[in-house]
């Protein structure tokens, strides 16, 4: 129910040098402010969908390898926690 495009996070990797899931959700976009209890997720240990979805289309930008996704969406999560984002 948010205006951010995952066009958007191409266009992040493509021309604005984002590299990482928190670059996009936290800095190249709103959606780290706006939708941060979402982003955090419920603590069970599921991706949030918003999370994943940006982190399937910067693999695909990036040439990520399946593992690297991994990490990238964990990092995620500890940066999530780090910045103080509900249920983290």
């Amino acid at each position: 129910a948010l205006p951010d495009l995952l066009a958007e996070v191409a266009l992040a990797a493509r021309s604005e040098q984002a590299r990482s899931v928190g670059d996009v959700l936290l800095r190249r976009t709103r959606l780290g402010l706006l939708a941060a209890g979402e982003l955090a997720g419920s603590g069970g240990g599921e991706v949030p969908v918003p999370v994943q979805r940006v982190a399937d289309v910067l693999a695909r930008e990036l040439a990520w390898e399946p593992a690297r996704k991994v990490r990238e969406v964990e990092s995620f999560a500890e940066e999530a926690q780090a910045e103080g984002l509900a249920g983290a």
